[in-house]
């Protein structure tokens, strides 16, 4: 309260700033068209923010689908990743940053004792590989088309090979690390061959998938008396369909979110979707190719760290964010720059969202500066000071003018707010001491 008795008026967060309306009189659009920003992240009202697209470098590797190749990281920052060739596994240390062959590992059959000895089986599981993925209790599970693999990170040695029933071996395209334990399994049926992968598993702790009960059905032969002899067919893994999230979805990697909804990103349509069991999900379009997908944090440009689904594609030097606001996914003005990525597959490190930008896996981090329309204008609400005459005192900002920028402030007052007076034009802001 000032000497004279008047109170202040206070705007502080979303829901006060959002009681200020538009020049057409209309409450406000957050980020429509002459009308402010609200940036959630920070509490602050901004210009209306813009996405800052990237043009293409000489040096950008086009991310073509056959360049792509699946990565994992464990609990200790190691990370795993499918050659150049999808039949051989490496792994690039935490602590040296080396790199080394993962598997086959010749070093798992012991030496011969003579000179001349019986030739031991190969114990390599067949290529190529599809998919990758490391789970919080220390497995590394890959995805051949003979079933799923599975490297213990603690004892070492050779895989455990998990084979599905016969005919039931999906073409697995993806495996994601659920939030607690066990996997998320996109694949496809083994036929047609080029069928999209719209089938989704869940895996357990043990990498089983749920199977579904099959109702029984009648023998071709049945006794002149007597009940009625079925048999049950063999049960088959059960499976969420992913086809009703949009028209013509072709699912190409997937992502476990924090609500325990699943991202799912399709090229051609190119679209990015959120799935929830028994509940439909958002569907966003890109304008881009999109080439991989990963959820996990990014360090934004006030240093804080956030939350993001980040999906690459296009010219392959730029990633596009989205976030979750309630139980929608939406799109963020933020830009990522990617540094001569080298188009494998996005991961997390230790929960950061990461790429390979030529021999290292770097954080994503924005751009330091952000895009913004050129100019918002908003009208406050009124403040009554509630007593008549009252000689209007100062307007404070808690806020930064960046160079070049500025703000202009008009007021106009009365004693009653049926009939106040013409806008005046008043002093510009100056800096405070503080």
């Amino acid at each position: 309260m000032n000497a004279d008795g008047q109170r202040h008026a206070l705007l502080l967060g979303a829901a006060d700033w959002g009681r200020c309306l538009g020049l057409a009189g209309a409450p406000i659009a957050w980020g429509s068209p002459g009308a402010p920003g609200w940036d959630e992240d920070r509490s602050e009202v901004t210009l209306a923010p813009r996405l800052d697209l990237l043009p293409p470098n000489a040096g950008d590797t086009i991310l073509a689908p056959a360049l792509r190749r699946a990565a994992a990281a464990d609990a200790n920052g190691n990370i795993y990743f499918i050659g150049a060739d999808a039949a051989r596994l490496f792994v690039r240390s935490a602590g040296d940053n080396s790199v080394s062959p993962f598997w086959p590992d010749p070093r798992v059959r012991p030496a011969p004792r003579g000179i001349f000895a019986a030739k031991e089986a190969d114990s390599a599981p067949a290529a190529p590989w599809t998919a990758l993925a490391a789970t919080d209790d220390g497995w590394l599970v890959a995805a051949t088309a003979a079933g799923l693999h599975a490297f213990d990170l603690v004892a070492g040695g050779p895989p455990l090979a998990l084979a599905w029933s016969d005919g039931q071996a999906p073409v697995v395209t993806d495996l994601e690390p659920a939030c607690g334990d066990g996997l998320w399994l996109l694949g496809a049926p083994a036929t047609p061959a080029d069928a999209p992968a719209l089938r989704l598993y869940r895996l357990n702790a043990m990498l089983s998938a749920a199977v579904g009960r099959a109702a029984p059905e009648p023998d071709l032969f049945q006794p002149e008396t007597g009940p009625p002899r079925t048999t049950a067919p063999p049960e088959a893994p059960a499976f969420a369909d992913l086809s009703g999230l949009a028209p013509g979805i072709n699912p190409i990697a997937i992502a476990a979110m924090p609500d325990g909804s699943i991202a799912v990103l399709s090229r051609s349509p190119d679209l990015v979707c959120l799935w929830r069991e028994g509940a439909a999900g958002t569907v966003l379009p890109l304008d881009f190719a999109p080439h991989d997908m990963v959820a996990g944090n990014v360090l934004l440009r006030g240093g804080e760290s956030a939350f993001r689904l980040m999906v690459a594609g296009g010219s392959g030097n730029q990633a596009r964010a989205f976030k979750l606001v309630g139980d929608q996914l939406v799109a963020t003005p933020e830009t990522f720059p990617l540094r001569r990525y080298g188009g494998r597959a996005l991961l997390t490190i230790k929960g950061q969202a990461s790429y390979d930008s030529g021999p290292v896996f770097v954080r994503m981090v924005e751009q330091p500066r952000q895009r913004y329309q050129p100019r918002a204008a908003f009208l406050t609400p009124v403040f009554d000071a509630g007593q008549p005459g009252a000689v209007w005192d100062r307007l404070r900002i808690d806020g930064c003018v960046p160079p070049g920028a500025r703000i202009t402030v008009a007021a106009r007052c009365g004693d009653d707010a049926a009939a106040l007076g013409p806008w005046q034009e008043q002093p510009g802001p100056l800096l405070s001491r503080s």
